[in-house]
């Protein structure tokens, strides 16, 4: 009879502790139909431009990713002649380098379609055309080649030896981390979108120390990766009760997109985690809107931020306590530095 109820009692214990872990794998939506707007000047200490740190206005093509650190800034540029390059900007001694060089040879990329900056300085390039993964140091110059067996639209450093990368696979797209050693794949998540779907892909990806924070195209769910494994971290319910009415009669970005839009209206498009802080960089109808995020709540939208124009997705890169935006109006870099982060 003990071991009866030994049994029942011990059954019972496991029931209430898978019953516990479910719990708390569910994600509450977390509701931003309402939170105030601040200006950037009253979320950042001090608020300047590249062409003050320079003393002169660099020219720059249209950007489409920028990339920060305490020291540099990495940006993809497109220039007239439709070139696609990657450039750094050394804060410090106020010089730009040119990584690597456009062309079809062994050291040279056709396209720069994006890109990562690995701990110890390493640049890697992925090119889409060869599906080649190009490293380079610091000053730009060549170190060696990866073959990829899959396109990858964005990627991010997980060591320095594998990434987790949104990608294709035959037919279907998935999350998935490689490591290019090894040539195998540790983590897939399940099929996102068909190839044949027409889209326009959103930067997913954020990093914190050993976390990568991304988002599923179509999900407005935010899952964390670390250690091989992902989970869900926080989820939004975008109530668009209050829009203006212009908004729902923008159908023909509402069918481009069809596939990443939950309620028809949102997308996040990029994701960026400081200690402190989640930065939510959403498209609503075709205004970018800069969401912070402190624990489970939406405390502001940066009002200033805010942009309606011809670019769907404006760049903007943080990194510890430095914010980094592209203001394609003035053809600037816009930096922040922010408060209590």
């Amino acid at each position: 009879m003990k071991r009866i109820y030994y049994l029942i009692f011990t059954m019972a214990l496991i029931g209430a502790y898978s019953c516990s872990n479910r719990q708390e794998t569910v994600i509450e939506p977390l509701k931003v139909n309402s939170y105030d707007e601040v200006e950037l000047v009253e979320f950042c200490d001090t608020v300047w431009k590249l062409s003050d740190l320079f003393g002169y206005q660099i020219p720059l093509g249209e950007i489409s990713k920028i990339r920060i650190n305490s020291d540099a800034i990495y940006l993809i540029e497109h220039n007239l002649f439709s070139r696609v390059t990657l450039k750094k900007i050394d804060l410090k001694n106020k010089t730009i380098t040119k990584i690597g060089q456009v062309g079809k040879g062994p050291e040279e990329y056709i396209e720069c379609f994006d890109f990562s900056v690995l701990p110890n300085g390493v640049i890697a390039i992925f090119d889409n055309t060869s599906n080649k993964l190009n490293y380079y140091n610091s000053e730009g110059k060549f170190i060696r080649t990866f073959s990829i067996p899959f396109y990858m639209v964005q990627f991010e450093f997980i060591d320095t030896s594998s990434f987790i990368a949104l990608c294709y696979e035959p037919h279907e797209g998935r999350i998935m981390a490689y490591n290019y050693y090894t040539k195998q794949k540790t983590f897939s998540s399940d099929k996102m979108f068909s190839e044949d779907e027409d889209f326009e892909v959103p930067k997913v990806f954020t990093k914190l120390n050993d976390t990568i924070f991304y988002v599923i195209p179509g999900d407005n769910t935010v899952y964390s990766f670390c250690n091989s494994k992902a989970k869900p971290y926080i989820s939004f319910d975008f109530n668009s009760h209050n829009l203006d009415e212009k908004f729902y009669k923008l159908t023909d970005f509402n069918e481009r997109n069809h596939y990443f839009i939950k309620n028809e209206l949102c997308i996040i498009s990029q994701l960026h985690k400081t200690s402190n802080f989640f930065f939510i960089n959403f498209l609503m109808g075709n205004q970018n809107n800069l969401l912070v995020i402190k624990g489970r709540k939406a405390i502001a939208t940066i009002k200033s931020f805010k942009y309606e124009g011809e670019s769907l997705d404006l760049p903007i890169s943080i990194a510890g306590n430095l914010m980094i935006f592209y203001d394609d109006n003035t053809g600037d870099l816009v930096f922040g530095k922010l408060k209590n982060n």
